[in-house]
Order: structure tokens, then C-alpha cells, then sequence
């Protein structure tokens, strides 16, 4: 596995509540209280992360992310990653779904929004 890829697996499965299992396309799963956060194809150097149609769309038209390369019209985003730089804005994304998975969760308002500043996305993509 290329090092980069291995620091993406090593940092998103060391949050909190995350569990990693086999992705059934290939790969490493991300879950958060059953729930999946994304997932990434190792030997293709893709991330998939699933988000909400609108949060989605936001994501596609800051560039922050691209339309899912197998479901466009989903909610899920797709993220290639090739050097370092491809690394950090695929764990912003995890980190993003993360934090909106995790206030789905414990209803932690407060925490969501330090999360998001922190994050630095669009108020668009924040919203």
C-alpha cells in the first residue's frame, strides 16, 4: 500500500468510535455506530464518502469533491487521491462526513460547529 493511503487508513480509524471492516468493492470501510462514513479503494487510490444530496451538491460545485465516479446523482462524492495533497482534503472529507455522522448520533450541536470551523469548508458546504 502506498504510504500516503496508509496515513488516510491510520488516521480516519483512529477517531473516536470508528471501526474499520473490509469495503465489499475492495478496500477499508469506515463505520460510526453502524453507520458507514466512507470508504476508500486502496488499490485505485479512491475515497468514496456518502453525505446528503444537498451537502453533496455543495461539495461538487466548490470543487471541493467530485460526483460519485458510479452514482452521480447520489448523495455520495468520489476523491482521487494520488500524492499527500489528495491525502489531506480526503481526510477533511471523512472528517466532514464524520462530524455530521457523529451529530446525527449524540445531537451535539456545539461540537459539530467547532468541528466545521475547523474544517474550514464553504458556509454553503457548512449549512
Amino acid at each position: 500500500m502506498r504510504a500516503y493511503l496508509q496515513r488516510l487508513v491510520d488516521v480516519v480509524s483512529s477517531w473516536d468510535g470508528i471501526e474499520t471492516s473490509p469495503h465489499r468493492f475492495g478496500g477499508v470501510g469506515f463505520i460510526l455506530s453502524g453507520v458507514e462514513i466512507g470508504h476508500v479503494h486502496i488499490d485505485r487510490g479512491l475515497a468514496d464518502i456518502p453525505f446528503s444530496r444537498r451537502t453533496r451538491s455543495a461539495l461538487v460545485a466548490e470543487k471541493e469533491a467530485d460526483e460519485h465516479h458510479v452514482l452521480p446523482q447520489s448523495g455520495w462524492i468520489s476523491h482521487w487521491m494520488s500524492n499527500e495533497h489528495d491525502v489531506s482534503q480526503a481526510l477533511r472529507l471523512f472528517r466532514l462526513s464524520y462530524a455530521v455522522k457523529r451529530y446525527r448520533h449524540d445531537h451535539d450541536l456545539a461540537t459539530l460547529q467547532t468541528e466545521l470551523a475547523q474544517l474550514h469548508f464553504s458556509q454553503r458546504v457548512s449549512s
